[in-house]
């Protein structure tokens, strides 16, 4: 097949954001219904940086070794990334990103591939224009576009000058988000190559509005809970999917096999089976910094989440509790890696809570937790490996003895 490929980045787009604001995303839900949707996505990180690179490469390596999210990795241990194929494959590769302020940096660190250069831009209208012409040459092309206006450290340049509240910029970061979406798709129709083209559109992870906690202020690359790291992911292929929706597990490393698969005329999911889907809060070689990033990871099985940090396991249902407000171990205790019912805490408890922590609930609880622990703890010692770091430092740093009780969390 010849299709072009057109990646679109959803800036700090999680899925609670997405389906409590229609209101806010016309273009991207009209998308999504002629399109497949994976609604049990969970990205891999939550950062931006992070994500961007590890959906280019289909990995998780790359820069586990960095002391910072700014240093660049001492060596590539991947060959190549997706934009980089395409390229070989005669592809004219592309990634597009505004403003130039917040994206001039990612070209240092090759995010977007070895071969493909960054092209960031200052103005709207130079971005706009820039990846219009590429999708107006006729050329096959694969491209990136990256706005990250919707980032709430960046709306506020979204209507210059204009003297807003936050929460009317953050309104408007995401309506200048779905018009952009609504623009390539004009361009799609206006030139007649909607047939020729596939367009993947993905969050790379949400907000925390201060709910688990102020992180000197931070609202994400914090701790990867379901509000961070379950984010929309949409295909589009005209008149293939018709609103389809998958159900099938998917994390950011999987969207590359995806669109290899596609642009080949194979279904996206093709031979992809996952149990588990993975994230991450910073890279193994970054110090546990508590009080802001929080260093931590989760793992879900798309129902449960479990996460780890130096202040101990929290296990969250992230279809009945999406806010991962409950941390369904705060109840139990860990006693030589067995999982005991605090009764004595829970004594004065009555009404709702009574009806559901019953023997049926506490046993399921415990099971779920026997059963993604280990699994956690596979994942971070891979993780510190790749960082070049010890499954002893792992210990020192990530407590898997312990629960975390903390009410601010």
């Amino acid at each position: 097949m010849d299709k072009s490929v057109i990646l679109i980045h959803l800036e700090s787009l999680n899925n609670i954001t997405y389906r409590m604001n229609p209101q806010l995303f016309p273009n991207i839900m009209r998308i999504e219904r002629e399109g497949l949707s994976f609604h049990k996505y969970f990205s891999t990180a939550t950062s931006t940086w992070m994500v961007i690179s590890d959906m280019i490469y289909g990995g998780l390596d790359l820069y586990e070794g960095c002391h910072a999210l700014e240093e660049k990795p001492g060596t590539f241990c991947y060959k190549s990334g997706l934009l980089d194929d395409f390229c070989d494959q005669g592809y004219q590769a592309d990634a597009f990103s505004f403003p130039l302020f917040v994206a001039a940096p990612m070209q240092e660190h090759m995010l977007f591939g070895r071969k493909v250069e960054q092209k960031a831009y200052a103005s709207y209208s130079d971005f706009f224009n820039a990846f219009k012409v590429v999708m107006t040459s006729r050329n096959k092309y694969s491209i990136m576009i990256s706005s990250y206006l919707s980032n709430v450290s960046n709306n506020s340049h979204v209507i210059p000058g204009h003297r807003r509240n936050a929460t009317k910029r953050w309104e408007d970061g995401f309506r200048f988000m779905d018009d952009m979406v609504g623009s390539v798709f004009r361009i799609l129709k206006e030139t007649g190559q909607e047939e020729n083209t596939i367009v993947v559109l993905y969050g790379d992870h949400g907000d925390d509005f201060w709910g688990h906690g102020f992180h000197m202020g931070l609202t994400h690359a914090i701790e990867p809970t379901a509000p961070l790291i379950h984010t929309p992911l949409i295909i589009w292929e005209k008149n293939r999917y018709c609103g389809e929706i998958s159900r099938n597990l998917v994390s950011t490393i999987d969207i590359r096999k995806m669109i290899e698969r596609m642009v080949q005329g194979e279904m996206p999911e093709g031979s992809i089976e996952r149990s588990f889907a993975y994230a991450r809060s910073a890279f193994a070689a970054q110090p546990v910094r508590a009080g802001t990033f929080n260093k931590s990871y989760s793992v879900t099985d798309g129902k449960i989440l479990m996460l780890v940090s130096s202040q101990g396991l929290e296990m969250y249902d992230v279809e009945m509790d999406p806010a991962c407000n409950f941390n369904m171990l705060r109840t139990f205790e860990m006693v030589q890696d067995r999982l005991i019912f605090n009764e004595k805490d829970v004594s004065g408890f009555k009404f709702h809570f009574a009806d559901f922590m019953d023997e049926n609930e506490k046993r399921y609880i415990r099971q779920k937790f026997y059963y993604l622990r280990p699994q956690l703890y596979q994942y971070v010692v891979e993780r510190y490996e790749a960082g070049k770091r010890s499954e002893a430092e792992m210990n020192d740093e990530m407590c898997f003895h312990k629960i975390n009780h903390s009410m601010q969390r």
